[in-house]
């Protein structure tokens, strides 16, 4: 799910992939041991920080041309 959240970020700008970076955890939980449930969490949240925000970059650049 994780991947899937991030390529469909990269393909598909407008499209929020918020959504499906929170249930990453919530599908790894019974799958998963404890430790990689956490661990799938907290890739999900750096994913989250690190994927490009297009939202802020439009704000930013209509500010600028003002």
């Amino acid at each position: 799910m994780l991947i899937v959240a991030v390529l469909a970020d990269l393909a598909w700008p407008p499209f929020p992939t918020f959504p499906l970076l929170a249930t990453v955890p919530v599908i790894a939980a019974p799958m998963c041991s404890l430790r990689r449930t956490v661990a799938s969490g907290a890739a999900a949240c750096l994913a989250v920080t690190r994927l490009p925000d297009e939202n802020a970059a439009e704000g930013s650049s209509a500010a600028a041309h003002r």
